[in-house]
């Protein structure tokens, strides 16, 4: 008998009306809105991190790479353009071009080149303590992020003598001997 009564109710009850629905999709919408803006930001945030963290790998890699090589160079030279290093075959040069550096040995063997995110690279040529310090700075730039390092790298072999007659205090390129 009670269950019979159920049905009856059940049968009896209106559906939802006009007024609650258009409530419940108002709410949901709305809920879904605050939902996107916490992906859209999250997504934002991701791609500026990841283009950073890429410029960021690149320009070290890059100050790493000089560094290691520099040294124990036992003959060093900057210059403003490649043209004026007038590099030898047993000379090598590190030097930007279409946004890539190149560490190239001779007049043609490619040692390193980087992925074209590097915007400038300085070279600068200081003495501190009678000794010759190899200044550079690096700037990348991916995406519009800008990422500068700036090293120093103690040139152990230099004196005034092993520098090349023709360079320059600062420059774009830098020109060796190992």
């Amino acid at each position: 008998m009670k269950c019979l009564s159920i049905i009856k109710n059940i049968k009896n009850q209106a559906g939802l009306s006009l007024i609650e629905l258009v409530l419940t999709l108002v709410l949901l919408g709305m809920i879904l809105a605050i939902g996107y803006n916490f992906f859209f930001l999250g997504y934002t945030s991701f791609v500026r991190g990841e283009a950073q963290s890429i410029i960021q790998s690149y320009t070290r890699n890059t100050a790493a790479i000089i560094t290691k090589d520099l040294r124990n160079a036992t003959k060093i030279g900057v210059f403003n353009d490649l043209t004026d290093a007038a590099v030898q075959a047993n000379e090598r040069v590190f030097y930007l071009e279409n946004n890539r550096v190149y560490h190239q040995q001779g007049t043609s063997q490619i040692l390193y080149e980087t992925e074209p995110f590097i915007s400038d690279i300085n070279f600068e040529l200081e003495v501190a303590n009678d000794k010759y310090v190899l200044v550079f700075i690096i700037e990348g730039n991916k995406d519009g992020k800008i990422y500068i390092i700036e090293s120093n790298v103690l040139l152990n072999n230099i004196s005034y003598e092993k520098i090349f007659g023709e360079s320059d205090i600062t420059g774009k390129v830098l020109k060796y001997k190992k």
